[in-house]
């Protein structure tokens, strides 16, 4: 049999109306060329392109591709990305995209489809073990597989039930494509994060598992990088990479780059709002004068605002709220139940005109179009991934603006100070210059007076270093076949890929399902997610300050199977804090008979609804 090359699949894909268009994109056709080269010899590979390119189609091809051909070098594919919305967006793109191009009589291909794609994280289990033919999944779950402790398995792990069927998830890696998604998110971080993923590509390199590392905005410098570390094992790593002067002559005739260069990405009057002072009456005041006029393009307002902090977009929301009407505004923050977070983007889907006030939960995952985006100052690369959501697809016009504080410009506690406040002097030095900014290009050829956005990110890290040395203990775990999943779990201290745990806040305490199974299916309506410490500080400030409100920890028994409360006071929620924010005491407790599932407050400490302004401040 004669074997179907992956640009032949892709031509295929394109012709069955696969994609939103029906024209093929020159670069992506040269990434197909060079990845039949790479797939076939196991190579790695980095590809830098821009946002809203579509480098997912990779995944499709080499999803086919291991279904059509036979003698190739995997067997499934294995795409990985930071956040759980991500995962569901892209899952539901490919099962409406390969079931609308399935014609089958007597089955349904909706169902077919849904056998073959499916996804792994917390909460939705659709395959065990990384075992299925595409599978999406998190960093985290990804993570804590490939180092033996797969989630499903933890309990019997620390109970001694079982040895943890480790070597299930590893092998399923080992013959799978890994694609690691908004690589930068991991790699760009310095953290425990960015520890533990140069030792897993560290690893995946030298067994000769084949990895494609995805990214619109890692710096020239980190690249280098990967590709200086990986040599010195004698590893060779092909980098495609769209702002190289190798694709220069395609990327000017590819339909994506006429269509994206062509755009008009007009500055706002007053492009740089101070808010020192707690002055927010300009900001205020600007967003109020584009909601009130017709924009000089014809379009409705859809306008964004994006902060670097719930605290501030809270600010923000309630006097624009005050100023524009509760039913112009919706708030969108990570403190929101998913089926609240849902609707909220259901409906500014499908409205004309709305204000967003978000914080960086829309930077992935959020396939958005606003004609006005004003952001908060944040390192270069979440600027992109900001922008990219101003005049996408066809959209040929949008207005940008940016504000910030003392507090902005020292990283808001979240972002690297140094970074954040160079884009703040590199931004300014752009606009005092009268030059205009593509938001969604890296490059921009022949226009003198248009600079692309790599030029940013490339100036913010041209001084900076960091390190992608690979955490000692992580090697160990991952190339060392006598440690075993139990030897893992006691090495967690060292080798944490978060750099604090992920606790449930569950909303309501006077109704909630006593069955387990029926507990994590109410966890869709009831349930946030948030990291450990914030939530302890938050139930300790209610415990201090508001001594008539009853909080509840809800703890599974599985002696009977069922979920009940117990209330807390500050003694249990120290007990509780201490099996939280250590991940070797949480782990044990896992196998405990009694263990935490949560922390539940009453419902009226969450503001839900399309309008609503999520948990609530205290």
């Amino acid at each position: 049999m004669t074997r179907i090359k992956l640009n032949e699949i892709y031509s295929g894909l394109v012709q069955k109306g696969f994609f939103d268009s029906d024209k093929k994109r020159l670069f992506l056709e040269k990434i197909f060329e060079r990845l039949e080269d790479d797939v076939n010899k196991r190579r790695n590979v980095i590809i830098r392109a821009p946002p809203g390119i579509g480098k997912t189609t990779i995944t499709h091809v080499l999803f086919l591709n291991a279904l059509i051909n036979e003698d190739i070098t995997y067997m499934d594919v294995i795409h990985v990305v930071p956040t759980r919305s991500l995962i569901e967006d892209l899952w539901r793109r490919s099962v409406n995209r390969f079931s609308r191009i399935l014609n089958l009589s007597n089955i349904d291909p909706e169902s077919l489809v849904k056998r073959n794609i499916v996804r792994l994280y917390s909460g939705v289990h659709e395959t065990s073990f990384l075992i299925g033919s595409l599978i999406f999944t998190t960093y985290d779950t990804y993570y804590y597989n490939i180092i033996k402790i797969p989630p499903q398995e933890t309990r019997k792990i620390v109970s001694d039930i079982s040895y943890g069927h480790y070597e299930i998830p590893r092998a399923a890696i080992h013959y799978s494509a890994n694609i690691f998604d908004e690589i930068h998110l991991v790699l760009e971080e310095g953290g425990q994060s960015t520890q533990a993923y140069s030792s897993i590509i560290e690893y995946l390199a030298k067994t000769r598992t084949l990895l494609i590392l995805l990214t619109a905005t890692l710096p020239s410098k980190i690249l280098a990088r990967i590709k200086e570390n990986l040599g010195n094992f004698g590893i060779d790593i092909d980098i495609i990479d769209y702002s190289s002067e190798e694709y220069k002559h395609i990327v000017k005739e590819d339909e994506f780059y006429t269509r994206e260069s062509s755009k008009n990405f007009e500055r706002l009057e007053k492009p740089l709002i101070d808010l020192n002072n707690n002055n927010y009456q300009e900001l205020i005041d600007t967003i109020a004068g584009l909601w009130n006029k017709d924009l000089s393009r014809g379009n409705s307002p859809r306008i964004a605002i994006i902060c670097n902090t719930i605290s501030r977009a809270k600010k923000i929301f309630r006097l624009l709220r005050d100023r524009l009407g509760k039913n112009n505004v919706i708030l969108l923050t990570s403190r929101f139940t998913r089926r609240d977070r849902e609707k909220k983007l259901e409906e500014i889907e499908t409205r004309n005109r709305i204000i967003l006030v978000s914080t960086q939960v829309i930077e992935v995952g959020v396939d958005m179009n606003f004609n006005v985006l004003i952001s908060e100052i944040a390192p270069p690369s979440s600027l992109v991934q900001r922008f990219g959501r101003l005049a996408r697809g066809d959209n040929s016009f949008g207005e940008w603006g940016l504000f910030y504080d003392n507090d902005t410009l020292k990283g808001s506690g979240i972002y690297d100070p140094e970074l954040t406040s160079c884009s703040h002097k590199y931004i300014e030095n752009v606009i005092r210059s009268n030059l205009s900014i593509n938001w969604h290009l890296p490059h921009v050829f022949d226009q003198a007076n248009i600079m692309g956005y790599s030029e940013i990110i490339e100036k913010c890290w041209e001084n900076r270093d960091i390190n992608l040395s690979a955490n000692i203990y992580t090697l160990e775990i991952l190339s060392n076949p006598m440690i075993s999943s139990k030897d893992s779990v006691y090495l967690q201290n060292a080798i944490t890929f978060r750099e604090e745990n992920l606790c449930t806040l569950y909303i309501g305490t006077e109704e909630y399902p006593e069955n387990i199974h029926d507990y994590y299916e109410s966890l869709d309506n009831k349930a946030i997610n948030i990291a450990c410490n914030e939530l302890i500080n938050y139930i300790d400030k209610i415990l201090r300050e508001r001594s008539n409100i009853d909080i509840y920890a809800l703890i599974y028994k599985r002696d009977d199977n069922k979920v009940y409360n117990k209330k807390i006071d500050r003694d249990t929620l120290r007990e509780i804090s201490k099996i939280f924010k250590d991940p070797v005491k949480y782990m044990k407790h896992l196998g405990a008979n009694e263990i935490y599932l949560s922390i539940a407050i009453p419902e009226d400490l969450y503001d839900g609804g399309i309008y609503g302004e999520g948990l609530k401040d205290l």
